[in-house]
């Protein structure tokens, strides 16, 4: 009975671990790095606030630029959440859109709660600094990959 219920509802379960790592992670990171706290040479956490999308794109300090960025996450979560159900209802398996959505999602709480999506993690390598990034962050990355791969195989 416990195997058929992870086999029915593994993609919710999905769901909802990405969106708690990510909100344990970030109430982590609030609590211990509002200073910078250096793992490694390649890696460091440290709290900063992003009004755009992942990988600061379209970041802005402006009020109407964030409300409109904003709009923008939530309007494609919402087509890509209809998107996924239509798959999931056609039986196709929803694991990258759903890494997607619960990641999106716990941004755009931050967004509403925070005025910013708090994004702590640091990754360099000399002169190099990827931009930081949090759990949903990578989420969506790794998802967006996962629905690429699958898309690719069956020829679409």
């Amino acid at each position: 009975m416990m195997g058929t219920f992870f086999s029915r509802y593994k993609s919710i379960i999905l769901g909802l671990f990405v969106f708690f790592i990510d909100f344990f992670t970030k109430r982590l990171a609030l609590d211990y790095c509002l200073m910078r706290c250096e793992i490694s040479q390649f890696l460091s956490f440290k709290i900063s606030f992003n009004r755009g999308m992942t990988g600061s794109l379209f970041h802005t300090s402006n009020t109407l630029g964030f409300v409109l960025v904003t709009g923008m996450v939530i309007a494609i979560t919402i087509g890509l959440s209809y998107y996924a159900y239509k798959r999931y209802v056609a039986g196709e398996t929803i694991y990258g859109e759903v890494m997607v959505v619960a990641g999106s999602c716990s941004n755009i709480l931050d967004r509403f709660v925070y005025g910013g999506v708090i994004d702590f993690i640091e990754v360099s390598y000399g002169q190099w600094m990827w931009p930081s990034f949090n759990f949903a962050d990578a989420s969506i990355v790794i998802g967006v990959g996962i629905m690429m791969m699958k898309h690719y195989k069956e020829g679409k």
